[in-house]
């Protein structure tokens, strides 16, 4: 269990699994279902109905996800980072979705600049926020604890995030997202992606490896008596 509480279980998501988490909320709003369909085949099947695989598949995600935080009483945690990400990819998804309607051509797609995003997501800026406002609403209604890690305690996250990458390649946005996952000391941080999983894992144990044992012991040094995390992926929460 956590350090910081005794009572529940806390996971910690990264951006891509925040994002499987409000895909699901929204998928499930959209087609009438509530919290108390979470568990029934109805739902089930009516995911399975989606024809595009990996839309599909990321449903999935969200959905044994919720079902693991609800079964288990856990709480979710996340990166004030990862949804400046979330909102970042939304914008610039809502300006390619109104390109395409456009019929741009070709030459246009390569060409797209911050100007370009800036000028044409201002339509879409109110219901983009309005989306992420709302999966908090959702999930308070579900009697879900959601909530951003705030910077209290002993870590300057930035700083250890520039720590982190002195010693193990990590783009910038996983090595802040690891970092407030130390902070938070949750009892696992949930991750889709490959690399962070197995980077996390291998600091977390290294398993004999010199190299993987030498990062833990230096960062064991920086954070004290934090102790380093370990990942896990949707499909390894435990089932019910």
């Amino acid at each position: 269990m956590s350090k910081q509480s005794s009572r529940r279980e806390v996971v910690f998501l990264d951006t891509n699994t925040l994002h499987y988490l409000a895909l699901f909320v929204t998928f499930a709003c959209d087609n009438g279902f509530t919290v108390k369909d979470i568990g029934s085949d109805g739902l089930r099947k009516r995911i399975d109905q989606e024809g595009e695989a990996r839309y599909r598949k990321s449903l999935q995600r969200g959905h044994k996800l919720i079902s693991f935080v609800l079964r288990e009483d856990a709480q979710i945690e996340y990166s004030h980072f990862s949804v400046v990400e979330l909102l970042c990819g939304r914008i610039k998804g809502a300006v390619i979705t109104r390109l395409a309607k456009e019929g741009a051509p070709e030459r246009m797609w390569s060409r797209i600049k911050e100007e370009d995003i800036r000028e044409r997501s201002e339509p879409d800026l109110p219901n983009i926020r309005k989306g992420v406002n709302d999966l908090a609403s959702v999930l308070t209604e579900w009697n879900i604890i959601f909530a951003a890690r705030e910077s209290e305690g002993r870590i300057d996250v930035l700083r250890l995030a520039m720590e982190i990458v002195g010693l193990v390649y990590m783009s910038p946005a996983d090595s802040i997202v690891y970092a407030e996952a130390i902070a938070a000391q949750p009892d696992f941080l949930v991750t889709e992606d490959d690399y962070l999983y197995q980077t996390v894992n291998r600091i977390h144990a290294p398993n004999g490896h010199n190299r993987y044992q030498k990062i833990r012991q230096d960062l064991q040094l920086l954070i004290g008596d934090y102790e380093l995390p370990r990942a896990c992926k949707c499909s390894q929460l435990r089932s019910g």
